[in-house]
């Protein structure tokens, strides 16, 4: 599925890969954003911003309610073409993946598809608290 599908030669790897496709496929099983990332979670994240000088917030607001709150996760926003043309999740990812700090060392980004070495992110509540830290 996507970009992450590589050859490897071994039939677990296939398996898995050929699940998370057939789960990507699966309308029945997707969800709405909301239902992943919750109002408390966006406005933890707002209040975050707003203390950190970042304008702008009650189109953001708007944007969430009205637009990315009650879409699914998989059918309206990774497979939405828009998203995908402007880049909205694809280039955050490859700048945010992961940091060069000054002292030489490297702060990667809380997420199954990064190289992080931390606490556990095994349910959304814990990838939340990693996420804030980061």
């Amino acid at each position: 599925p996507f970009e992450y599908w590589i050859t490897f030669h071994d039939p677990n790897y296939d398996k898995l890969l050929e699940a998370v496709e057939n789960f990507l496929c699966d309308s029945d099983r997707d969800l709405r954003v909301d239902q992943i990332f919750n109002d408390k979670m966006f406005s933890e994240l707002t209040a975050e911003m707003e203390a950190n000088g970042i304008g702008s917030l009650d189109k953001l607001r708007q944007f969430w309610e009205n637009d990315y709150k009650p879409r699914l996760a998989i059918g309206g926003f990774l497979k939405d073409k828009a998203i995908g043309t402007k880049r909205l999740s694809s280039m955050p990812d490859r700048i945010t993946n992961s940091i060069n700090l000054s002292d030489g060392s490297i702060f990667r980004r809380p997420s199954a598809i990064s190289a992080y070495k931390g606490p556990s992110i095994g349910s959304v509540e814990l990838w939340w608290e990693q996420w804030k830290i980061f």
